[in-house]
């Protein structure tokens, strides 16, 4: 009886660590198993006018916002299906979002090497970490300004410069005449030392010019000028004489 309770001991461990052992390999090879790929959703590259894309904004209650250009134009997609909802770029909205399917990449864990004991097998569980993604920040960039630097302006000054006198004007120098020439007291066209020359004769001022004598009377001219004169003054007296007779008479 004891053998056979022996035998009948060992028939009914022999099943429990062959169960066991297959247990163990099913969790290894749950654990080796790859991550599926989970299909994700990103804005594409261009809209339909060919504006590069411009970033976007996280999902929010299922929509997705695309920025396209410069000028501030986006896009709204429903994440599920992938459809575009709203156009805010001028009709160049592409009509779906773009899908980026990852590649599936094997997580390494520890195996656990299966033994036929009684003792349980703990499991080591993943726990996702959320990774915070980076925000951008406007920063202010200083503008310089070009402050205008005061320019020295030289003003002319007026002097008075001496003008040369022209012929004919009255000098006391020749460096007053234009013609350096001051002769009699005028400016003259020449130097003018000649003999019986002279710059100032009534109708040549300024002009040098030979001196005119006045015209001599001989004796007898003179005479016969006196004696005309003389006959002249007779004449008259008569004259007078006779006007006045005749007035007394009357």
């Amino acid at each position: 009886m004891a053998t056979r309770a022996r035998a009948s001991g060992r028939g009914f461990r022999q099943p429990r660590g062959r169960r066991l052992v297959v247990l163990s390999a099913l969790a290894a090879l749950l654990l080796l198993r790859p991550e599926p790929a989970r299909a994700s959703f990103s804005c594409p590259s261009q809209d339909n006018a060919g504006n590069p894309s411009n970033g976007s904004l996280p999902e929010v209650g299922g929509v997705f916002t695309c920025y396209y250009g410069d000028m501030g134009a986006f896009c709204l997609y429903l994440i599920v299906p992938g459809t575009l909802l709203s156009d805010f770029d001028g009709g160049n909205c592409p009509a779906n979002l773009a899908v980026d399917t990852p590649t599936p990449t094997a997580t390494p864990t520890n195996t656990v090497t299966p033994t036929p004991t009684n003792t349980p097998t703990g499991t080591s569980t993943e726990t996702s970490t959320a990774t915070p993604s980076p925000t951008e920040t406007d920063t202010a960039t200083p503008t310089e300004t070009e402050t205008p630097t005061p320019t020295a302006t030289e003003t002319p000054t007026s002097v008075q410069a001496n003008t040369p006198l022209a012929l004919g004007d009255p000098c006391t120098t020749a460096d007053e005449c234009q013609s350096q020439f001051c002769v009699d007291g005028v400016c003259c066209d020449t130097a003018c030392d000649g003999p019986s020359e002279s710059c100032d004769q009534p109708g040549r001022v300024g002009q040098c010019s030979p001196v005119v004598a006045a015209p001599v009377t001989s004796t007898l001219g003179s005479i016969l000028a006196v004696l005309l004169l003389a006959g002249m003054g007779v004449a008259s007296l008569r004259l007078n004489r006779r006007t006045a007779a005749t007035s007394s008479r009357r």
